[in-house]
């Protein structure tokens, strides 16, 4: 009898605190009617069975059953409401100080959570608020509270009204020629719906069409050219005709530059890159200066980023500071960098660092400027000899060119410079002239007289003539035999050089460079017949 009574007691107290939360709201107006999920009646033999509340109940809610004596209830102050209100939610029969969570059920979404709150001693919460979005459709919402550590899960319905339409972008910041995406409510069923950027006088940006419900969902709306500050979107259906309008704060651009090198050489060829610019805008590259015509252009990709890999071949007659500039012509910012010009580095060098007058040797180099004219320079015997050579689109000396040491050029270091008519820097190397030793021997170096012998030698130019005669009391008076020397100076054995018939003891024979004037001498001995 005693448990009977105090099951009557229990009733009579949640029966009370219910109609108290139905017969309070915050501005003592006639309330909504509270949302109960379930009440109990308690019988004779102590089972509770459950039956239809006394309390008003519309909207509906519903309860999980839970092994407490009291189910988890959900409990909102509010059964219609319009877009942008607020409702507070209450709820009992949940663990003792346990955090509890508002869920708003979309479908077969995942939920949306609207609010967390904690339990009192009693497993009571109150005072957990939630806002009506613009982008919640009209008709009935679902929302469910959970207990994170039990698991009791309560639920209560309420519905919202058509009123003034509402919606809301993916971001309320954002830089020109970037795109937004809107998610809204409260249109009319089907109708269309205009959008515009600051002002309805304005020419449309967009346009869409609401859904069966009044719902929109629109993707890809472009924030036009515009200057930093606050701006809105205005969205207007045809039929509704209020305007719904959404704050916009457009962001500034801050665009930079980016080069392949900062410190390039005259005729370089340089990459740019650039970064926050409007994207899907024309770029244009100068050097210098803005002005006269761009030198490369390209298109700003989704990120605002563009590259052009060989955007600027730096002319061949500029040195020191240049600036690069990047202009977006629709956004109409410029980005600026600062290079340097380096001057030109070129290298000289030949194929052999010495040898004797009329050595032939090749040149070789780079680093000069492409396509033009070098002056190869030695000087000799106080007389400049000068060589004119061409470098290949590369600027480098192509074609393996040739010089030829100056004949009767002094033993010792021998300078040779090259220079650019438009490089302009000078580079020189040394070349060893190694002095002239010749020499020259009869074959056979003895014999008799009357007849022809043979000759052979070294040491002389390469490449020259030598002219061989008989000198002295036995010379014949006749004119001299011509030999060639190899192109390392050597006279194989050639000729045929008549001794004298007359001719007695030793005869001398003397060999002269055509070009080099050296001469060399050797003696024939004459034999007498035994």
């Amino acid at each position: 009898m005693r448990r009977t009574f105090l099951w009557v007691g229990i009733v009579a107290t949640v029966v009370g605190y219910l109609i108290w939360t139905v017969s309070t709201n915050d501005n003592g107006s006639t309330p909504a009617p509270a949302l109960v999920a379930t009440s109990v009646a308690v019988t004779t033999t102590g089972e509770s069975t459950p039956h239809p509340s006394t309390v008003p109940s519309t909207p509906r809610a519903k309860a999980s059953p839970t092994p407490n004596n009291l189910p988890p209830t959900l409990l909102l102050n509010a059964g219609k409401v319009t877009r942008r209100s607020v409702i507070t939610a209450s709820g009992y029969g949940f663990d003792s100080f346990e955090k509890v969570r508002l869920e708003r059920t979309v479908g077969s979404a995942k939920p949306q959570i609207l609010v967390t709150s904690k339990t009192d001693k009693d497993g009571n919460f109150s005072g957990a608020v939630f806002k009506i979005q613009d982008v919640w459709p009209n008709g009935d919402q679902t929302v469910a509270v959970i207990g994170l550590t039990s698991g009791r899960r309560a639920t209560a319905q309420f519905a919202v009204e058509g009123g003034m339409p509402g919606a809301a972008p993916t971001t309320y910041s954002g830089k020109p020629m970037s795109q937004v995406s809107f998610s809204g409510g409260g249109f009319h069923p089907n109708e269309p719906i205009t959008i515009y950027f600051d002002s309805l006088n304005s020419t449309p940006i967009g346009g869409l069409r609401a859904d069966s419900a009044g719902n929109v969902h629109v993707k890809g709306i472009t924030v036009p050219p515009s200057a930093p500050g606050d701006h809105a979107f205005l969205l207007v259906g045809t039929q509704s005709q209020a305007p719904v309008r959404i704050p916009f704060s457009v962001l500034a651009f801050n665009p930079w530059l980016g080069l392949t090198t900062y410190t390039p050489q005259p005729e370089a060829i340089i990459g740019v890159t650039g970064h926050d610019f409007a994207p899907g805008e024309r770029v244009v590259v100068f050097l210098d200066s803005t002005q006269g015509p761009p030198l490369a252009n390209a298109i700003v990709n989704q990120k605002g980023e563009f590259d052009l890999k060989s955007a600027i071949t730096i002319p061949w007659n500029r040195r020191g500071k240049l600036k690069v500039f990047a202009v977006g012509t629709v956004s109409q910012v410029v980005a600026d960098t600062t290079l340097t010009v380096m001057p030109y580095t070129p290298t000289f060098g030949l194929t052999t660092y010495a040898g004797p007058p009329g050595t032939i040797v090749g040149l070789t180099g780079q680093g000069f400027a492409h396509a033009e004219h070098l002056t190869v320079e030695m000087v000799v015997n106080n007389h400049p000899i000068a060589f004119d050579i061409v470098t290949d689109s590369a600027g480098q000396i192509a074609h393996s060119p040739t010089i030829r040491v100056p004949d009767r050029a002094p033993a010792g270091k021998l300078p040779v410079t090259v220079v650019g008519e438009h490089s302009q820097v000078p580079a020189s190397v040394t070349f060893a002239v190694l002095p002239l030793n010749p020499w020259i021997s009869p074959v056979p170096a003895a014999g008799p007289a009357g007849i022809q012998i043979a000759l052979t030698g070294g040491g002389f130019e390469p490449g020259e003539k030598v002219l061989v005669s008989v000198v002295g009391a036995n010379g014949t008076g006749g004119a001299p035999i011509t030999l060639a020397a190899s192109q390392t100076g050597a006279v194989p054995r050639s000729g045929a050089l008549p001794i004298g018939p007359n001719a007695a003891g030793k005869v001398e024979i003397q060999a002269v460079g055509t070009n080099s004037g050296v001469r060399a001498t050797a003696t024939y001995q004459v034999l007498r017949a035994s």
